[in-house]
């Protein structure tokens, strides 16, 4: 009875199927199975002994195989160009050699420069004069004219200056 309805439920869903008749249709041959293992032992062949050299051309194949294969190529390749140019760059000299440059430019040529591009306390600090003795502001300068000074100079400032 249970068969009568797993065979009307499957015609029901799919009649072709049930049409088919239920046959196996692989065959074996006989005693496949026991003598299997006979006939893979016999197609098997023994290891031959493998020289050193042989084996240091197998390394060196799969190696170089590695090493050229692009997805590895590629960046070593891009990591070497950079170590280079790193090492060019750390090797030259970028600093000017500045006692054959400097013996190059004449003293007045030099010291025109230098009184057109700097001030007074910077001139002093080149000639190694800016931390002496000297006072930055003179001791014959009367508090009155000190205060004139500031007063006008004050009043003259804009207010980016007073931010400041």
């Amino acid at each position: 009875m249970r068969n009568e309805k797993i065979k009307k439920e499957l015609f029901e869903i799919a009649p072709k199927l049930s049409e088919k008749e239920k046959s196996n249709p692989f065959t074996v041959p006989n005693r496949y199975f026991e003598t299997m293992s006979e006939r893979v032992m016999e197609k098997i062949t023994p290891p031959q002994p493998v020289n050193w050299s042989d084996k240091l051309e197998l390394f060196l194949n799969h190696f170089f195989n590695q090493i050229f294969n692009p997805r590895y190529a590629i960046p070593a390749a891009a990591f070497l160009v950079v170590i280079a140019v790193g090492i060019g760059f750390l090797k030259t000299d970028n600093r000017l050699d500045l006692p054959k440059n400097l013996a190059a430019i004449e003293k007045e040529a030099m010291q025109v420069y230098l009184y057109e591009n700097y001030d007074d306390f910077e001139l002093m600090a080149f000639n190694g004069n800016a931390f002496s003795d000297v006072p930055v502001i003179p001791e014959e300068i009367s508090t009155d004219i000190l205060i004139e000074y500031l007063d006008f100079n004050y009043d003259n400032l804009n207010q980016e200056e007073e931010l400041l």
